[in-house]
């Protein structure tokens, strides 16, 4: 039930797939600035800012940088929390395991690696 709560938490708040920003920042680039959308978009993807024209632009990149800055943040967070969570369950299984005479299935529990 945690592992699908932080799941959906990250879901919300980041780990970007990196095709799909790609993706939204070729169709911002060419929305932004009509005729010059290469120039704006190779410059994003290579410095990973935007090029600055007027306010209006200056005001959506620094709410965006801010955005996605929180929402690496968090997403981080909620991975770190869901490894936490993971290995408390694991050990209560363990321990439960080794209660009922189950030493080796316990030990192999807590042992194994994971192959993320």
């Amino acid at each position: 039930m945690t592992e699908k709560l932080f799941e959906g938490l990250r879901v919300v708040f980041g780990s970007r797939n990196r095709q799909e920003y790609n993706q939204q920042m070729l169709c911002w680039a060419k929305t932004e600035y009509g005729s010059d959308w290469e120039w704006a978009y190779q410059h994003l993807m290579s410095t990973g800012k935007s090029p600055i024209k007027g306010i209006k632009i200056i005001m959506a990149h620094a709410l965006t940088q801010t955005y996605c800055y929180f929402c690496d943040a968090v997403a981080e967070t909620l991975t770190k929390c869901m490894g936490i969570t993971e290995s408390i369950g694991r050990a209560r299984a363990a321990s439960a395991l080794a209660q009922m005479g189950y030493y080796k299935e316990a030990k192999y529990l807590m042992t194994e690696q994971k192959d993320d």
